[in-house]
């Protein structure tokens, strides 16, 4: 009954996520840097215009409130945005006029997962919540470390599809032997996926 497919893009810090989304979508939708870059969920849609917007905790288990932002403040830390007054956001909702997003895709970029901070993990994984597909990027100059593969672990009892997307080939000319070691931690720790 939903016409939307949600798609999320998780991995550690660091390893391409946002830069893999603006890619996808030809358009600069997701903050990306040389710090961390992802700080919220950010709900990527589709609009014949761009628009960005805060969720807004309110008090008291009210709904949140939605606060409109100008597209140019995405490249900003927006945990404390001055639009929110003081209150906590949520998510970044963003639409975008892709037409890969056209026909009801949406992605959602999250913050880093498998840090010493579990937080941006629960985050995560409640965004897993209703999707259909779960993007996992990882570097390709290292093997997946021990939190990334127990994250992975958490995640596939959430979700029915993942895909694994190894980034900054380019940079690392031994990426196919990470692919390789990946593919068999992969199949140790979670067997269901390892194809």
């Amino acid at each position: 009954t939903d016409p939307q497919t949600r798609v999320v893009i998780a991995g550690q810090l660091k390893q391409g996520k946002s830069q893999l989304l603006n890619s996808l979508l030809n358009m600069p939708v997701a903050r990306v840097g040389d710090d961390e870059s992802t700080v919220l969920a950010t709900v990527v849609s589709y609009g014949e215009q761009a628009s960005a917007r805060l969720v807004v905790a309110r008090p008291d288990g009210e709904e949140p409130e939605l606060v409109e932002i100008p597209p140019a403040d995405l490249t900003k830390d927006l945990r404390r945005a001055p639009q929110a007054g003081g209150r906590e956001v949520l998510r970044v909702e963003v639409t975008a006029p892709s037409p890969l997003l056209k026909g009801g895709l949406a992605f959602i970029d999250t913050p880093g997962v498998g840090g010493f901070d579990g937080s941006h993990d629960r985050a995560t994984l409640a965004a897993l919540s209703g999707a259909t597909s779960l993007l996992f990027c990882a570097d390709g100059a290292r093997p997946l470390s021990e939190p990334e593969l127990a994250f992975l672990r958490e995640a596939t009892g959430s979700i029915a599809r993942v895909a694994f997307v190894l980034t900054k080939v380019d940079q690392n000319p031994a990426w196919r032997d990470v692919l390789e070691d990946n593919r068999k931690k992969v199949a140790e720790y979670a067997p269901a996926f390892a194809d």
